[in-house]
């Protein structure tokens, strides 16, 4: 049987009558009755709904041709009377002359079968609500600018929170921009296992994440930005034994390239399998090249900014699906300061031969003080285009062009947002017993954002 009721305005809304008390004043509906004044057919004084899955009763009543918010009472428990074959519900309810919460019983008859569904759906919405109400326990590994760019973004996502930042200096020196937030040596993660969801290593990919992500998999779930492509397979490989081994799951090379550029080729080349596609990035700072540059022996401070040539970019666009070359497609300008008495010579050297790095691009070493390093380069800028260009069609003639872009203000701080959304896909794929080394090819979207299905559907789609 179908009851409805009216709004102030005239408006219907449905109700699913679950029970009707033989007086006919008491029902029991799933529809969830907004804080305005209702008019009902049912000339009832109370209301009692259990508003869909999530199984939450309150009490509504006034007079006898409205149902307001006069009061409102949360369900406290449901008891089945046998002897009675009836459920009576016990209510807190609030005592105006008194204030405080008493217990408030009122006997709603309805059948076992429909009691016994009742419970089950109350219990399971508790559960959702206890554990969407525990935060996700981030740490940070590694106290850079990425580091510092993930602590800032957990501030962004209200079912996250700062566990911890573990650095290999002395803790004493480092200065958190969150107050209070706790500093430990790196050396120390592995006997915090458990106030720690997801570990984010925020290191550098030419030495740091090769080491550090399959040691800190072996006690953690763990994410990672390791963006030397030509190694992702073997990393990947260390990774993934280490996390089988110990139960942990593991996202590796996340954040814009490898990470949401990776999605878009897959996505583009997907739709348009014939085709041909391509990547430019910058102009902006790299940070794994920036890096790697620091790490040669005789530089002090070191910047690397990849440059996409915009002739070869404007050949793409124009449908032509050029062949183009690394060297063609990319210049590489490095800004370097030198330790006092360094070789300069080895060290322009070291950098332009350095394999997956320089080697195949044409690059240019300018050395400069530490006051104009400073003064200049002082910022993370970056950005950059996948382009699929590609043909469908009687005949493949039509030509169709898929272009993604990025521009960043700053680079660590984006990354660092991508890796939050992916700790929250993470955290919720471990829940269901996930382990091993993932990529973003694995992930499904849903689970990036903090929105539920139904708000997604509604809202994104």
């Amino acid at each position: 049987m179908n009851y409805f009721v009216y709004d102030k305005d005239g408006s219907k809304l449905p109700i699913n009558i679950l029970s009707v008390s033989p007086s006919g004043k008491y029902f029991v509906g799933d529809h969830w009755i907004k804080s305005r004044m209702l008019k009902s057919k049912l000339n009832c004084y109370r209301v009692i709904r259990t508003d869909g899955d999530e199984a939450e009763c309150e009490i509504l009543g006034s007079g006898t041709d409205y149902a307001a918010w006069e009061f409102a009472a949360p369900l406290k428990e449901i008891i089945w009377e046998e002897e009675n074959g009836r459920a009576v519900a016990v209510f807190h309810n609030y005592d105006y002359g008194n204030p405080k919460w008493f217990d408030q019983h009122s006997s709603i008859p309805f059948d076992k079968e429909l009691f016994q569904q009742f419970k089950i759906r109350r219990k399971n919405q508790k559960n959702r609500r206890k554990n969407s109400m525990s935060k996700i326990r981030i740490g940070i590994a590694g106290y850079g600018n990425l580091g510092k760019g993930v602590e800032l973004a957990i501030r962004q996502n209200d079912d996250m929170e700062l566990a911890g930042i573990f650095t290999r200096r002395d803790p004493s020196t480092v200065k958190p921009l969150t107050e209070g937030a706790k500093v430990f040596r790196l050396d120390d993660a592995k006997n915090m296992t458990d106030a720690i969801d997801v570990m984010i290593i925020c290191g550098g990919s030419a030495t740091d994440l090769p080491e550090q992500t399959p040691e800190l998999a072996k006690y953690f779930n763990v994410i990672d930005s390791f963006d030397t492509h030509a190694r992702i397979p073997e990393h990947f490989a260390n990774v993934n034994k280490a996390a089988k081994e110990s139960g942990n799951l593991a996202f590796i090379s996340l954040g814009w390239d490898p990470g949401l550029f990776s999605l878009n080729r897959l996505y583009a080349e997907s739709i348009l399998p014939s085709g041909k596609t391509y990547t430019f990035w910058g102009k902006g700072v790299s940070q794994g090249h920036s890096d790697a540059i620091r790490r040669v022996e005789g530089v002090k401070k070191g910047i690397q900014y990849t440059v996409p040539v915009e002739a070869a970019m404007e050949a793409v666009r124009s449908g032509s699906q050029p062949e183009l070359t690394t060297r063609q497609k990319h210049l590489r300008e490095c800004w370097v300061v030198a330790e006092e008495g360094a070789d300069k010579a080895k060290i322009e050297e070291s950098i332009k031969t350095m394999k997956n790095y320089f080697d195949e691009y044409d690059t240019t070493v300018n050395f400069i003080s530490e006051e104009e390093f400073n003064a200049v380069h002082n910022k993370m800028p970056h950005g950059g285009f996948v382009m699929r260009s590609g043909v469908t069609g009687d005949g493949e003639k039509t030509h169709q062009m898929i272009e993604y872009s990025l521009k960043l203000e700053s680079n660590p701080e984006f990354t660092a947002s991508v890796l939050i959304c992916f700790a929250r896909a993470l955290d919720r794929m471990k829940k269901e017993g996930a382990t091993g080394c993932k990529t973003a090819f694995d992930v499904p979207p849903a689970y990036l954002s903090p929105l539920s299905g139904e708000e997604l559907r509604a809202h994104l789609l």
